[in-house]
């Protein structure tokens, strides 16, 4: 059976350029024709590896050097790449707890007196780690309680929220 563009726009929810964009990386077998495509179980099956690989966060370039590397080591590759995620990870939970902090205190880090002093990069990383309520026990206890001050009204209070 053959798969018509559309219905891979719609089940793969890969576009006509992010097709075009597979075939000129070599991913796809280029339409040399210029005629509406069809698409094959093998070509479906490659799509789906490619969007499960950049769902992980492989770009097209990591993909295309897996497929050019005989010797490729998947296990090793895929390792990284979680290394990779949990510093990202890491680094979002950051700056969230920043920004959860200037959000629960009202308050927004103002900039130095004298400009020059601290380059931004240095204040910015500095502010996230001394203005952050996650990983500190008591401010996250903090934080949880004035969310749901603030998330009540005054009819839904009851003597167990305080």
């Amino acid at each position: 059976m053959g798969y018509k563009v559309k219905w891979v726009e719609d089940n793969l929810g890969v576009t006509r350029k992010a097709l075009r964009v597979f075939e000129k990386a070599n991913l796809m077998p280029e339409n040399k024709d210029g005629q509406y495509r069809d698409y094959d179980d093998d070509d479906i099956d490659r799509i789906w590896t490619i969007r499960v690989l950049q769902g992980m966060g492989y770009s097209i370039k990591e993909i295309c050097d897996m497929v050019a590397d005989d010797g490729f080591d998947f296990d090793t590759s895929i390792s990284q790449k979680v290394e990779q995620l949990e510093e990202k990870k890491a680094e979002l939970e950051r700056h969230l707890g920043y920004a959860k902090t200037i959000k629960l205190t009202g308050r927004f880090p103002s900039r130095p007196k004298k400009m020059g002093e601290v380059k931004f990069e240095d204040f910015q990383n500095n502010a996230i780690k001394r203005w952050n309520i996650s990983g500190d026990p008591q401010g996250e206890a903090y934080a949880q309680f004035a969310e749901t001050m603030l998330s009540k009204s005054n009819e839904e209070w009851n003597n167990s929220d305080l």
